[in-house]
């Protein structure tokens, strides 16, 4: 017996081909079996008669670093069948910063993110572990951002970074990607 069936929709798998008629069988939270399923049980059964089934969309560029710690808001998303977000566009996130420049990327984002308060994390891996803690809706992927990391060496001065200064970046974009 299945934990959910869904039944008759038109399934769109993402490979290029065209949709299907197939169902969909589901158990402890995975797809564990697609076909005509008509014979199956399930504890719900969602009739997808005159619907489009797909995976779970992927959105490669969004500025929902805070936001996704706002259920109530970030809902929208899942709502649109977005389930996995590449954070870190553009070169600005939350992630790397220091106590000192902290403060100046959270003024910075309020534009795209509002305003949280302070965050617990400076570094790529503890803001990870932080959306791992939070549970978010969804997936999250991230690019290691150049501007935090810039910021993080230079603090926001306009001029050519030194020789000493590209290596401490090189590091911390290693690490990051670590």
């Amino acid at each position: 017996m299945f934990d959910i069936l869904i039944k008759h929709g038109k399934l769109v798998d993402g490979t290029g081909n065209p949709w299907t008629a197939l169902d969909i069988g589901i158990k402890n939270g995975k797809i564990t079996e697609i076909g005509l399923l008509k014979e199956h049980e399930a504890k719900l059964v969602i009739e997808a008669d005159g619907l489009f089934v797909s995976p779970g969309f992927i959105d490669t560029h969004v500025h929902s670093d805070l936001l996704c710690l706002k259920p109530d808001i970030h809902k929208i998303k899942i709502l649109q069948g977005i389930t996995t977000e590449l954070f870190g566009q553009d070169g600005i996130s939350v992630a790397p910063v220091s106590e000192e420049t902290k403060p100046l990327w959270q003024q910075q984002l309020k534009g795209l993110n509002g305003d949280i308060g302070d965050w617990p994390w400076n570094s790529i891996k503890e803001y990870l572990e932080y959306l791992e803690d939070m549970r978010i809706a969804g997936n999250a992927a991230y690019l290691v951002p150049h501007g935090a990391v810039r910021t993080l060496v230079m603090g926001f001065e306009g001029r050519v970074a030194t020789r000493e200064e590209m290596v401490k970046m090189r590091e911390l974009v290693e690490e990051g990607m670590r």
